[in-house]
């Protein structure tokens, strides 16, 4: 399947998904989920395990696509770039789960976004690894949010984020921890961040 292994959300439709499981399924973009010419997806305790893409291995959110999850594990998922997340789109997660999920050859081993905007509440990013930037968050875009854990998540650059904000806009994460995160080139084994972005945080731990 070109987009969306198991579900297709295009051209503006509204898909809603409540106490879903997807396992081991196969896309090029969106292993198990993906929006295309601005459908949405709003999801409730959905897990996603062991899905596979070229560009994010669980979900791929497009430039004109909106995501909302109440409830997501992400466990396993594998792709070039954007290991569970690809969002060039608007995704917001609250309380949720990132688990070992992995970029092979760009960046982001979670969540990569491509000029999207991400809005995070109440979660985890664990074990997550990517070959280049930002083990758990990479690429360029906007995040907000709070109450966050980054535990053991691996990159060349940005062990746990690698961020290029985007048209001014400061990204803030608020009562953050932060925990044997790496760099294998140690730059940047928590934040890096680059070309003038600007990136705050209130109550975090290191």
């Amino acid at each position: 399947s070109p987009l969306g292994g198991a579900v297709l959300s295009r051209i503006f439709a509204i898909v809603h998904l409540d106490g879903v499981t997807i396992v081991d399924s196969e896309a090029r973009s969106g292993g198990a989920l993906a929006t295309d010419s601005g459908g949405t997806i709003d999801g409730q305790d959905v897990l996603i395990q062991g899905s596979v893409a070229d560009e994010g291995g669980a979900i791929f959110i497009d430039r004109d696509g909106f995501a909302a999850f109440s409830g997501l594990t992400v466990e396993g998922s594998l792709a070039e770039t954007g290991g569970a997340i690809w969002n060039a789109g608007s995704v917001t997660l609250d309380h949720f789960l990132f688990q070992e999920n992995r970029a092979l050859s760009d960046d982001g081993g979670a969540i990569l976004l491509e000029q999207g905007y991400l809005t995070l509440i109440d979660g985890t990013f664990e074990g997550n690894t990517t070959e280049r930037f930002g083990g758990a968050i990479g690429g360029k875009g906007d995040i907000q949010g709070g109450a966050l854990l980054f535990s053991a998540n691996v990159a060349r650059r940005g062990g746990a984020i690698e961020l290029e904000t985007q048209n001014g806009n400061p990204s803030r994460l608020d009562d953050v921890a932060f925990c044997e995160n790496l760099s294998t080139e140690e730059e940047g084994h928590v934040v890096r961040l680059n070309s003038r972005s600007e990136f705050g945080m209130q109550h975090a731990l290191f």
